[in-house]
C-alpha cells in the first residue's frame, strides 16, 4: 500500500483532535480539490466539451441543410403536382375530344351502313320482284302452252256413256 502522507506536506501539527480542529488540513484539501478541478477540466471536460460543441454544430448544420432540402423538395413537389394536374386536364380534354370524334365517326359509319343496307335491301327486293315476275310469266306461258296442248284433246274426247 502507498503511503499518501508523503505527498501531503507535514504542515499538520499533531495536537488535540476534536470535532472542530481547523489546522492546515482544510487548506490542503481545498488546494487538492482545486487542483483536481483544474486537472479534470483540462484533461477530461474540455475535450468532451469540444466534441459536444462540434457535434452540436454538425447537427445544426445538418438540420439547416435538411430543412433547405425539404423546402426545395416541397417546392418541386408542388410544381410537379401542378404539372401533373395540368397534364391530367389536357389528357382528359383530349380523351373527351377523341371520344367525340369517335362518336361522330361511329354515327357516320352507322348511317352509311344503314343506307348501304337499305339500298341493298331495295335491290334485293327489286331483284326478287323481277324474278317473281319472270317466274310468273314463265308459269303463265307454261300454263298456256299446257292448256293449248290439253284443250284439243279434251275437246276430242267423247263423253262417257251413262252407265
Amino acid at each position: 500500500m502507498i503511503d499518501i502522507s508523503i505527498f501531503i506536506p507535514q504542515l499538520i501539527v499533531q495536537g488535540p483532535g476534536g470535532l472542530f480542529d481547523f489546522n492546515a488540513t482544510l487548506v490542503i484539501i481545498l488546494f487538492q480539490f482545486l487542483i483536481l478541478m483544474v486537472c479534470l477540466n483540462e484533461i477530461l471536460y474540455k475535450p468532451i466539451y469540444v466534441v459536444l460543441e462540434d457535434r452540436k454544430d454538425y447537427v445544426l448544420k445538418n438540420v439547416k441543410e435538411s430543412s433547405k432540402v425539404t423546402e426545395k423538395a416541397n417546392i418541386l413537389a408542388f410544381k410537379y403536382n401542378k404539372l401533373i394536374e395540368n397534364l391530367s386536364k389536357k389528357i382528359n380534354m383530349k380523351i373527351a375530344s377523341f371520344e367525340e370524334i369517335q362518336k361522330r365517326a361511329l354515327k357516320t359509319e352507322t348511317q352509311f351502313s344503314r343506307n348501304y343496307i337499305k339500298n341493298w335491301l331495295k335491290e334485293v327486293a327489286q331483284d326478287s320482284i323481277k324474278e317473281k315476275n319472270e317466274i310468273l310469266e314463265e308459269t303463265d306461258s307454261l300454263i298456256i302452252s299446257l292448256y293449248k296442248t290439253i284443250e284439243p284433246k279434251l275437246i276430242n274426247l267423247k263423253p262417257l256413256s251413262n252407265m
